[in-house]
């Protein structure tokens, strides 16, 4: 079952590998929103916005480290 306010960050080394991601989870059907440097700035704000200033972001700060 998929919390629909659950909100993940997931860090990568590159922007080869955020696009990768982005890809992947899209596919798979999730919502997903990719930032990085190759974004126009108006982009980059409106993912920030989205995540950081949610009711549910600031409630839940549970973080998990995943490596790949």
């Amino acid at each position: 079952m998929r919390d629909q306010n659950c909100k993940v960050i997931i860090f990568a080394q590159t922007k080869k590998r955020v696009d990768d991601f982005f890809f992947t989870i899209k596919r798979l059907g999730y919502p997903v929103y990719p930032i990085h440097g190759d974004k126009r700035q108006s982009e980059r704000d409106r993912v920030l916005q989205g995540l950081l200033f949610s009711p549910s972001f600031s409630s839940k700060s549970t973080i998990h480290h995943l490596h790949f």
